[in-house]
This record gives structure tokens, sequence and C-alpha cells, in this order.
């Protein structure tokens, strides 16, 4: 895939025929997930589908659903963590746009330099991924803090012998 956006215009002409791209991305393919991911790193199929909102911004819906081989910052083991989400994005030339964004879309700047789909794609997945990942079935299985029971009537506080001392008479 060596589709690029590279200005406004690109992600309107996308938006404007309703292009839809779905395809599958190795992760080991991908530089910047390499320290992220372990192998085998795992796969992720995504979708885009470029269209406008309400107010005529050209805009991308991105599904992603796969998963990534991570290694558990607890047990050190490897697990595979879930990557499904979906993200909508709305192009702008310039920041001062943003505040027109429809609330649901986040912005994506275009304009100073071209962006790959992959390139889009992989963002979205640096952001999926934990920075301390944690095996879920690691998190839920361990064991809740111990808590203080009360004591016993019948039990000796082992401060009890120190109270005696203080209140003893002094000798010289």
């Amino acid at each position: 895939m060596h589709d690029v956006i590279s200005n406004l215009s690109d992600a309107q002409r996308l938006a404007s025929v309703g292009r839809v791209v779905n395809a599958t991305l190795e992760l080991g393919s991908c530089e910047r997930l390499r320290g992220l991911v372990i192998a085998p790193f795992g796969q992720v199929h995504y979708r885009l589908e470029f269209g406008t909102d309400a107010v005529q911004h050209p805009t991308v819906v991105i599904t992603l659903k796969g998963s990534a081989r991570l290694t558990c910052q607890r047990s050190m083991e490897a697990f595979d963590f879930p990557l499904n989400t979906q993200v909508k994005l709305a192009f702008i030339a310039e920041e001062s746009e943003e505040s027109g964004l429809m609330p649901d879309f986040d912005p994506i700047l275009v304009g100073t330099g071209d962006k790959s789909f992959i390139e889009i794609v992989e963002d979205e997945l640096i952001l999926l991924i934990p920075n301390v990942p944690v095996n879920p079935e690691i998190a839920s299985a361990e064991t809740k803090p111990a808590v203080w029971e009360a004591k016993s009537p019948d039990r000796q506080s082992p401060f009890a012998s120190l109270a005696q001392l203080l209140n003893s008479p002094k000798k010289n």
C-alpha cells in the first residue's frame, strides 16, 4: 500500500469518492513498532473509510482489529494484547481549524509532508499499545492486599511489656 496523503486536496479527493481501504498490516514491518512488540509480532486488519463530517471536513474512520505480542511487565512473559479500536480523524490544513471540528473527531494536520495510510495506522497503534503492558489474566488473578484483622481480646499486645517498664519506679 503506497497511497499517500500529502495535502488537504488529497484528503478531500479521497473523501469525495468515499474511498474505503481494507488491508492487513504485519506489525514486524512497522519500524516504529519494533521496540514495542516481540516476535512473533502479530498483525492487525485495518479499514480506512474516507468521507466528510457534518461541516464538510474530509474525514477518515479507522477501524483496527488484531493483536500484538507484548511482554508483561509483571511476569516478564509474552502475551497477546488485543488491538481493537475505532478512531475518527478529520483532516485540517492549519491548527486554527481544529476548533471547528465535530466533537467526536480528532484532528490530523496535513500539508506539512506526506502521510501514508500505513503511517496513519501506525500512529494509532502506537497510541493503543500501553507504555507498561500487563497481562490482564495476571492482573485479575492477583491476590488482594492483606486486610488487618481486629485484635482478639485474649491476645496480648507486643508493647505491653514496654508499658510496664515505663510505669515501674526508677531505680538509682
